[in-house]
């Protein structure tokens, strides 16, 4: 749903009007989701109030995951161009991508045609003195018994 603000900005070409972006993005969404043959559950209430400020609960665990990287590594900036993406691949030590490699052949228990990689499991891969550590997202996603999306914290 736009804000007042979002339908100003299109009219002024500055942004898009997001309302013309949905059909486009639930086409593109749920191919995706019907080839892999899962429900999506009806929505029951859209929810409002993010772009006026007004936030639940779950923003708090949400920023500390997207303030991760700036806490271990503060200073540093995002790199925006695909050259620059390209390079950190590249730099990365060669141990990075053998571990991420091997990662990627451990089938989820729950669907064991996608990888934790795939599931988006693995959050990262740092070296820490002569170890590693593997990061792992604190909560996994599901799918219910009656095959639709289900959060659950693990």
């Amino acid at each position: 749903m736009p804000t007042e603000i979002d339908i100003a900005l299109s009219e002024e070409g500055i942004a898009v009007d997001p309302r013309t972006l949905r059909a486009a993005w639930e086409a593109e969404v749920f191919a995706g989701i019907n080839e892999a043959t899962l429900n999506v559950p009806q929505e029951q209430a859209y929810r409002t109030g993010g772009k006026k400020g007004l936030h639940t609960e779950h923003l708090g665990p949400m920023l500390a995951e997207m303030q991760y990287l700036q806490r271990v590594l503060p200073g540093q900036q995002w790199v925006t161009e695909e050259m620059g993406m390209q390079r950190l691949a590249t730099i990365a030590p060669p141990q990075v991508h053998e571990i991420w490699a091997l990662l990627s052949q451990i089938p989820d228990p729950e669907i064991p045609v996608l990888t934790i990689t795939d599931l988006g499991m693995v959050r990262n891969v740092t070296q820490m003195g002569e170890g590693w550590v593997i990061g792992f997202t604190p909560t996994i996603f599901r799918l219910s018994g009656n095959g639709t999306f289900d959060w659950r914290d693990t």
